[in-house]
């Protein structure tokens, strides 16, 4: 019985030394192909968090148009903006409504909600708007 575990040991040691150069190459496989993907994976978050055009054109261009005009300046009865809250990974809609409903936080000029409305994360940095409330 002795004898038996003896050569059934030696034979496994056999196999596991036999196996080593196929161990090493699946480990220089994997680590290889670790080091390419997470080279990928940084090049793509880079690429997705940094915009592409400078926002300042945007900003001008909305200024220009919409120069210093609020909800009340508009001539149609209801105007709603969308634009994306970054901060609460939500939608935010600017609209008459939506100004007298949340005073403070949805009192901005038409210039601020169309600059947060164009701001395709991709093509421009996201708008920056502090409330009244400092947030």
């Amino acid at each position: 019985m002795i004898d038996e575990a003896y050569k059934m040991i030696v034979k496994e040691r056999t196999e596991y030394h036999g196996n080593i150069f196929k161990r090493w190459f699946v480990l220089g496989f994997g680590v290889f192909f670790g080091i390419a993907l997470s080279y990928a994976t940084t090049q793509v978050l880079s690429l997705v968090s940094s915009a592409t055009y400078d926002r300042s054109g945007l900003e001008e261009g909305t200024e220009i148009y919409f120069k210093n005009k609020t909800w009340d300046d508009i001539a149609v009865d209801e105007l709603v903006v969308n634009a994306y809250e970054f901060n609460s990974q939500q939608p935010r809609f600017y609209s008459k409504y939506f100004r007298h409903a949340k005073k403070g936080t949805h009192n901005v000029m038409l210039r601020t909600a169309m600059g947060g409305s164009g701001a395709a994360p991709i093509y421009f940095d996201p708008e920056t708007h502090y409330d009244e409330y400092g947030i």
